[in-house]
């Protein structure tokens, strides 16, 4: 069972000169890959499962930074090598901004400081680090470090830490 979904044909395209170079290391020219797809599917969806966990896994080791949005919550991950860490924001009013440009995630924080309740919890991995990465990257967005500093020095401020 693959640890990641197949790439989609749009992503493949994307993928084109890297799925080539693949393909030529693994010992596949043009004319036998060509060959491959028209005779023999099940081996040419092998190949491309392959493809696409070297691709899904090198997106999750270079992924650190996450983020979920919705009304009166913020979570926000940190994938560090041996935990993950999650702030925690809630609010009551105003709602969080229902953008999900991290500029606006920050100009909401700093316009709306006093009103958050901030947590924070970490957690060892239960699958690899990749894979949790992977599945938390379906439904969240991609940032980078800014909100999460943010959030984590207003959280030590308050806690005393």
């Amino acid at each position: 069972m693959p640890r990641y979904r197949l790439l989609s044909n749009n992503e493949l395209k994307h993928f084109e000169k890297e799925f080539i170079g693949f393909l030529v290391v693994n010992g596949i020219q043009p004319d036998l890959w060509q060959r491959m797809k028209e005779e023999n599917s099940n081996e040419v969806e092998k190949i491309v499962e392959l493809f696409s966990e070297v691709i899904f896994e090198n997106i999750a080791r270079k992924t650190r930074y996450l983020a979920y949005i919705n009304s009166s919550q913020l979570f926000v991950f940190n994938f560090e090598k041996d935990k993950g860490c999650l702030l925690i924001v809630e609010t009551d009013s105003p709602p969080m901004p229902t953008c999900r440009s991290e500029n606006e995630i920050l100009q909401y924080i700093q316009n709306h400081e006093e009103n958050l309740l901030i947590t924070f919890q970490e957690k060892d991995y239960i699958e690899s680090r990749e894979e949790e990465v992977f599945r938390m990257m379906q439904s969240c967005m991609l940032i980078n470090s800014n909100v999460y500093d943010t959030l984590f020095k207003i959280y030590n401020a308050r806690s005393g830490t």
